[in-house]
Parts: structure tokens; sequence; C-alpha cells
């Protein structure tokens, strides 16, 4: 890494010619620095290794010609249409390279499209660069595989039989992500997810309906996908889109499911939400949950948990082939974390391999692990220890109980007390649990796994 930046820094072009100090084999000795003769395959393995730094890749652009068609391939990775002249911009791109004698290399180049449009998720605004889009690039993106709509606001559908059809030819699209979009009812956004036949993958988050209507009425419109089988939901109108993907059948056909992560769900709209429903629609073909779930308050205001849940509980008791399992939940005072152990105790899969969970601190809150303590100290954790132990989990082969902590934190929790507390609350598993440390961008995770056999 140390000698593509020295190039970077030594090839840029020169404020005096504005050509590169190196328009071919990427050696120089200019500024003292000396970098080797290799093959250009060899820099090109480098830029593989770049490909979702996108400063760092525009800046190799200008290296010298022989970087320009790797870096600029993985610049055009996943490419941001906020206007028609975007749209314009990429299909000429795309055409004139179909005359080149590279072939359809840019056109192999994009994998992710996002169309956007508000500059934030609180400000939605039409896109009809959307048609634009999928009249100007029907076919021509062969190795496209998702499509992203952001912030997005969708006044009529009167003309999108037109851009469904054209959409239709993107037979390369797998995942669909709808992130803070407004639909004018619930029929319009059926008719956007079936516009790609080969939809594996649906996202929704910030998902909002200005005229929900009857779900019930969708089945008029036959449900054409077979292979959407991974759904990501949260809050934002769950139980509508919910209610379609019951009314049509794909819900029967799920084996994953994740709900909430980012936006937890209160445990006791579950049921309203229609997430029951869904998990016994799926039943025997759902094979991974992520579920994230914010804690009712405990009633005697204690959280001593398992007798106290209020409301039916959710059950997991129709998944028989389930094999991994993730729980998110938040640390708040009084909590009642009774519904945790009556999920895990409904679990009838003797396929389950691994199951997760993870406490997320909030930086709002200015939480600490003096907000986790008490969750370990309750009579929640000792019946889970027993549980865990019985026939029912022997397939059990690790369970991991991760603290989520965002680096705004003005301290960070070490691995040796976040250990102390789990320790303490599993004392059948003591001898058997490890701990590490995992940072990422945003967040530094600390896990604990507990081997149960």
């Amino acid at each position: 890494m140390y000698w593509l930046c020295a190039a970077v820094l030594c090839c840029l072009p020169s404020p005096r010619t504005g050509l590169p100090s190196s328009t071919g084999n990427p050696c120089t000795k200019e500024h003292g620095i000396v970098l080797p003769s290799l093959a250009i395959e060899v820099w090109e393995r480098v830029l593989d290794h770049l490909w979702y730094d996108q400063e760092t890749l525009k800046a190799c652009t200008l290296v010298c010609r022989a970087w320009y068609p790797r870096a600029r391939f993985h610049l055009l990775r996943t490419v941001i249409l906020r206007e028609r002249h975007h749209v314009y911009r990429l299909a000429k791109l795309v055409q004139k390279d179909k005359d080149m004698v590279m072939g359809a290399f840019y056109a192999h180049a994009v994998r992710g499209v996002i169309l956007q449009g508000g500059s934030t998720p609180e400000v939605r605004i039409p896109v009809p660069h959307l048609a634009t889009f999928a009249t100007a690039l029907a076919g021509k993106l062969l190795a496209l595989d998702e499509v992203a709509l952001c912030n997005a606001e969708w006044i009529s559908d009167s003309s999108f039989v037109n851009t469904s059809l054209h959409l239709s030819t993107f037979h390369s699209v797998t995942r669909l992500v709808l992130q803070a979009v407004t639909f004018p009812n619930i029929h319009t956004f059926r008719r956007l997810i079936c516009a790609f036949p080969r939809l594996g993958y649906l996202e929704c988050w910030g998902v909002k309906f200005t005229n929900p209507g009857i779900a019930e009425a969708a089945p008029r419109y036959p449900w054409i996908h077979s292979s959407l089988s991974r759904l990501y939901l949260n809050t934002t109108s769950m139980g509508t889109i919910t209610d379609l993907l019951l009314a049509t059948g794909i819900a029967s056909r799920l084996h994953t499911i994740i709900l909430g992560y980012w936006e937890f769900i209160p445990i006791q709209h579950a049921h309203i939400l229609g997430i029951q429903r869904l998990l016994d629609s799926a039943e025997d073909n759902l094979r991974s949950l992520d579920a994230a779930f914010t804690c009712p308050q405990s009633p005697v205001g204690k959280g001593t948990g398992v007798s106290e849940y209020l409301g039916p509980p959710l059950t997991l008791a129709r998944c028989t082939n389930l094999v991994a399992l993730v729980v998110r939940t938040e640390p708040i005072d009084s909590a009642d974390y009774g519904w945790i152990y009556h999920l895990l105790a409904s679990i009838s899969s003797t396929s389950l391999r691994q199951m997760t969970i993870v406490i997320k601190l909030s930086v709002k809150l200015k939480q600490s692990l003096v907000s986790v303590r008490p969750m370990f100290q309750t009579m929640l954790v000792e019946t889970l220890d027993e549980l865990l132990a019985t026939e029912q989990f022997a397939g059990v082969e690790c369970v991991e109980f991760k603290l989520r902590v965002y680096k705004a934190f003005d301290k960070i929790p070490s691995v040796g007390l976040w250990e102390k507390i789990v320790l303490g609350g599993f004392p059948r598993s003591r001898r058997r649990i490890l701990c590490e440390f995992i940072s990422h961008p945003l967040t530094i995770v600390l896990v604990a796994h507990a081997q149960f056999h």
C-alpha cells in the first residue's frame, strides 16, 4: 500500500504541463522516490483492494493511462444518479464503450445504481430520472445487481406501466433497496418490486404510503416472483408491507428475515405489526432471523423478566429449520427482558447452530456498562443459562454476547470488563467464554463467545 500512495504522489498531473509525470510504466525518480518496475497486473491487483475508496481511486485515474481503466472500473461499481443528465452521461459512456476494442468493459463494471431524490431522508422529492434510467439503460448494464431508490416521493403511477416494462429487462438485478421513499399506495409499491424478474432481496426502511389502501386487494395482481427470499424491514409501514407479503404468498418463501437493525421495534408492537404472522407464514423455510426490539418497562420496576412480560410473546415454534438467530436490544431503566426468554424457549428447530444476543448502548442516553449490568444480574440470565444447557439446544455450537458501542463514546469499555459481566451471568459456561475485540468504522463490538458443550 505504501508504493501505491507513493505512486499517486509522484505521478499526479504536473502543475506546469498538466500531464502525468509518468505516462507509461508507473516508475519514476521524481521527488527522490524510486518505484519498482512492476508488471501492470501487479498494480491492478493493488487497485482491486481499493475498490471501496472513492477518493483514492479518483487520484489513481490521474496517474497514468495504464491505471485509468482499472481505477475507472471500480469507480463505476456503484453509481449515484441524482438528475437526468447523470443518467445520460452513464448511458453515453456505456454505449461508447461498446464500440471500443475492450468490449463491454464498463457495461460489466456497474454493480449498483442509486437513484437519489432529496439530499436527506427528511427531504423527499420526485425522481423523474427513474423513468429515464429504465429507458436509456434497459439491457445495457449487464452486471447490475442492486438498485436503490433513496429520499424519493412517488407522486403518481399513471406513467409507471411503460417504466415497469423497461425495468423488466434488467434480468441481472437481484437486490432492491428502498430508503426513505413515499409511495402513493401499496399497489404502486407492489408494481415496482414486481418489475424486476429475478429479485431475491428486498430492503425497506423509511417507506411510507400516502394512502395505504387495503393489502387484501393485492391478489388481483398475481405475484410473479418465486425467487424473493430475503427480506429486510424496519418499523415504518411495516404492518402494511407485511400484509401485502402475506396476501400475495411471498412470506411463505422467505428464508432470511431482518427486522429493525438500525431502528429498533417496540416488542409490545410486534403482533400489531404482523411480525408473528410473518414468522408463522415462513414456517420451515426460515433459516435465518435477525430481529431488533426495544424492551418494555417492568410493571414492578425491577426488570426481573421472565414472568413479568406483558402481552402475547413472540414464538418460533413453527420455524422448525431455523439455523441462525440474532436478537438485538437496548438496555433501559427497569427493563423487562422476559420476551427474550420466551422467544428462545419457543424454539423447536433442531438445526439451530448459532445464537447471538446484541446489546447496543445509546450515545444520546449516555449509556455505559452500568446500564447493562442489571440485565446480567436478573433472573433472566439465570434461566437462560439453564435453558441453553438443556437437550433443546444440544445442537447449538456457540452463543455470542455482543456489546455494540459507537466510537463517539467518551470512554470505550474494556474487553475484560465485558467478559467479567458475561461470566458472572453464566456460571455454567464460565470456562468456555472467549472474548474478542472487533472494530468497525462507526462502532466497536465486544464479543463474548459462550460454548455450551
